[in-house]
């Protein structure tokens, strides 16, 4: 809370703005929280925000978001956060703070479905949640596990079906290529999209970046020179 919020002169808001209206939305992003303390081994986030979990206020981000509104006639906000959620209390306090202020925005954010709860995603809808974004990386458990992402696969179902019931929309984030992957781990996956049905998929390819421990492991075997 100490930090002024971003200068959004500097980086051209109104052009990204202007660039982003094809849905009808006036867009901003922003971030409540940095720090993810998850391990999952494809992902930077720990090196470039460690995997210490830092919180704004829920009043101060609802400050930032007042200023896009009247600056910047903001209908939308991204959060940009690794994962929104991991403090229940937190998200329920935000939710809060958002429906005092009275602002009529609709908004979106990244989680992890072991996070989650009915309870919670319920009421990040009545406040103007419309999308969710989850990682789930791989329908085989054993994928899931070489990777570190360490969710269940029944957390994966919960939190499609509590989303899908609250009204909001689902991303699932998919990786192919992870340790160990086959012909038939992916058919897990195409298996578990089946069954959870999100709004929209993001497909990637596993990709070892410096830092990460799968990185280290490549190396070591003559994978990446």
């Amino acid at each position: 809370d100490e930090l002024p919020y971003p200068d959004r002169e500097f980086i051209q808001q109104s052009m990204f703005i202007k660039k982003n209206l094809k849905i009808g939305k006036k867009i901003a992003w922003m971030m409540a929280t940095r720090g993810c303390p998850f391990i999952c081994n494809f992902c930077t986030s720990k090196v470039v925000w460690t995997i210490s979990y830092r919180k704004r206020s829920p009043k101060n981000i609802v400050g930032e978001i007042k200023e896009l509104v009247e600056k910047y006639n903001v209908n939308h906000i991204n959060f940009a956060d690794d994962t929104l959620t991991i403090d229940k209390q937190w998200t329920f306090d935000l939710c809060k703070e958002i429906r005092r202020s009275g602002l009529n925005i609709t908004w979106s954010c990244n989680s992890q479905t072991s996070v989650v709860t009915r309870d919670m995603l319920y009421a990040m809808r009545k406040v103007g949640c419309e999308q969710i974004w989850f990682g789930v990386e791989s329908g085989s458990k054993k994928i899931r596990w070489a990777m570190e992402k360490f969710i269940t696969t029944e957390s994966i179902i919960n939190a499609f079906q509590w989303a899908h019931e609250a009204g909001l929309k689902t991303r699932a984030y998919m990786i192919v290529g992870g340790p160990g992957e086959s012909y038939e781990t992916i058919k897990e996956s195409e298996e578990l999209i089946a069954k959870i049905n999100p709004t929209a998929i993001s497909w990637t390819i596993n990709t070892m970046l410096p830092g990460l421990k799968g990185y280290d492991d490549a190396v070591k075997k003559g994978i990446i020179e």
